[in-house]
């Protein structure tokens, strides 16, 4: 039945769909507006003030520390939740394959290291 009001109107689906298909987001910076099949790594780099994807990562800074496994295996000898506990399990695989922490694992394990510490300082 479709098919005849379309005929009837001397239109083709792709009349019709072409009037609905949404264009696509000229945020992509796609080279043709209604051209879907780009995929999005060739699209172009997006305009949502985001860094390009494309760029080099900044490596964080790696942190020898002879200390960094005695502070791991003190904080695993801790009651912890679960997350946690995992969490520490995989920062000691880690530890132990690569010989550092990166700054941002390392200020962490400082912060848990030393919240035991000052935990006595804050009781009443």
């Amino acid at each position: 039945m479709a098919n005849k009001l379309i005929r009837s109107a001397g239109k083709t689906w792709e009349d019709v769909v072409a009037g609905v298909a949404a264009p696509a987001p000229k945020s992509y910076g796609s080279p043709a507006p209604t051209d879907y099949r780009t995929p999005p790594s060739k699209r172009g780099t997006r305009q949502h003030g985001r860094a390009d994807p494309r760029s080099p990562k900044t490596e964080a800074k790696r942190i020898y520390d002879d200390n960094i496994g005695t502070y791991l295996k003190e904080l695993t000898k801790r009651r912890h939740d679960p997350s946690t506990v995992m969490f520490l399990a995989s920062l000691s695989e880690y530890y132990e394959a690569k010989g550092y922490l990166t700054e941002p694992q390392y200020e962490t394990v400082m912060r848990m290291h030393h919240r035991k510490r000052c935990k006595s300082a804050w009781r009443f």
